[in-house]
């Protein structure tokens, strides 16, 4: 029925589709798609906080976790915000701007960059 026939139109020519929606379908589109962007790298920069964290024990016997590159992302929010804060190229809250040394930061840093360039476009 109409899921079908939009497949179908939507595969033969995308963009004009796309030119002929309605303003509020295209503004819809276009916050679903910057936030899918954001939320994904949170995800990535929230992993990669985990995986290499680590726990040490502090003199009185409580613990201590030691992020992984000095990205200091500790949770889902920070790891939103510091998505965020790539794409929109406002800066860093971090500790430590060179990420310890890691090259992992700087490569999905870089990576989101220019995601961020393809999805705001040449100019």
């Amino acid at each position: 029925g109409c899921c079908r026939r939009l497949c179908q139109d939507w595969g033969k020519d995308w963009f004009f589709w796309l030119a002929y929606q309605k303003t509020c379908v295209l503004f819809l589109l276009l916050f679903v798609s910057y936030g899918t962007i954001i939320c994904f790298f949170g995800f990535i920069y929230l992993g990669l906080s985990y995986f290499g964290s680590k726990a040490e024990v502090n003199p009185d016997g409580s613990t201590k976790t030691i992020a992984f590159c000095d990205m200091d992302i500790n949770d889902h929010m920070e790891a939103m915000y510091f998505s965020l804060s790539t794409m929109t190229t406002i800066g860093y809250g971090v500790s430590d701007y060179y990420f310890g040394g890691c090259y992992s930061p700087l490569l999905i840093v870089l990576w989101q960059g220019c995601t961020a360039v393809v999805f705001y476009g040449p100019g």
